[in-house]
């Protein structure tokens, strides 16, 4: 199944209204509440990409603890549930992504892969806003991840 086919067979699930076109490569889902999952196509390794936004750089003197955290916590994606987390350095930003199999996917798994994105995504931006990331615990390691939550 092509790109647009398996986004076109979930259009109705993921709120696309009109479904896409068999160039789009590239398209935001929406929610009622929150920012967009941007999925986008990897077209020469058959693969997407589900990715969305946690939160902007935190003051400079915050940074490496925050970077640290990331890192931690997206080791072997146990915290994240496989996801991973990237910067843009240029925009100062904190995005949240996975990568998936486009072979693997049916348009009931993408609805699912993107509805479990969105969960862990907003578990992640919540734990950002809340300043959970950015606390020094007294044992001088990253700050606490929040794990409860996704749970």
């Amino acid at each position: 199944m092509s790109f647009h086919e398996l986004v076109n067979a979930a259009a109705g699930r993921l709120g696309l209204d009109g479904g896409v076109g068999p160039d789009t490569q590239a398209l935001e889902v929406q929610f009622q509440e929150g920012d967009p999952v941007r999925i986008e196509h990897l077209e020469s390794r058959r693969q997407l990409s589900l990715a969305g936004l946690i939160g902007f750089y935190p003051p400079q003197a915050q940074q490496a603890s925050l970077f640290e955290t990331l890192l931690h916590a997206h080791t072997y994606g146990l915290m994240t549930d496989g996801c991973m987390f990237a910067t843009d350095p240029d925009a100062g930003k904190i995005i949240l992504f996975k990568t998936l199999s486009v072979d693997d996917l049916d348009a009931d798994r993408l609805v699912q892969a993107v509805q479990d994105f969105r969960l862990v995504q907003r578990t992640w931006k919540r734990a950002y806003a809340d300043g959970r990331l950015l606390t020094e615990p007294a044992s001088g390691t990253a700050g606490a991840v929040p794990m409860g939550d996704l749970a």
